[in-house]
């Protein structure tokens, strides 16, 4: 086999792997009981390394059989993949084109971060409109949740469809 065939099945492997492991995050792994793990966001940094070592009792088992080095090019592919976008949701909480707007969005930025530093705030300008949004949501529910968590502060805030920073 040559080398160009090997990485491309690695990267293959990989990439799938990295996508069923984003979706099991995302939509969370059914049990006899319910839910074994929660949806989404609280498991952005879980594997599926993690999800298929993790036993529960008396329930069912998957047996891996696999070389030592798959998890570890598997974090390697994930920190070179972080650098690109996913699609996703934030929420907008500014989007003007006055005469003050730049100063108005900087001064919101400032405030936001300041109220909630764990949620990251982007300032953006697209001739001529100055825009904030924050969060990187992956599903609409996880935006929803956020806004109502800030509508106080923010009351015409509403949730936009973006680009976003994948979890990390």
């Amino acid at each position: 086999m040559s080398v160009f065939y090997k990485r491309f099945t690695v990267t293959v492997i990989l990439s799938i792997l990295w996508s069923f492991s984003s979706y099991v995050c995302a939509q969370g792994i059914f049990g006899h009981r319910g839910f074994i793990f929660e949806r989404d966001s609280l498991n952005a940094n879980t594997t599926i390394f993690d999800i298929l070592d993790n036993r529960i009792p008396n329930l069912s088992s998957v047996n891996i059989n696999q070389s030592p080095n798959i998890p570890s090019n598997y974090s390697s592919f994930i920190v070179f993949a972080t650098n690109r976008k996913i699609n996703g949701f934030r929420i907008r909480l500014f989007f003007d084109n006055k005469q003050d707007s730049r100063v108005r969005s900087e001064e919101l930025v400032k405030d936001f971060t300041e109220k909630y530093p764990e949620t990251p705030a982007y300032r953006t300008h697209t001739s001529p409109f100055f825009k904030v949004t924050v969060g990187d949501f992956r599903n609409m529910s996880d935006a929803m949740r956020f806004l109502k968590t800030i509508e106080r502060s923010y009351p015409s805030a509403f949730i936009v469809r973006e680009s976003i920073n994948p979890p990390r």
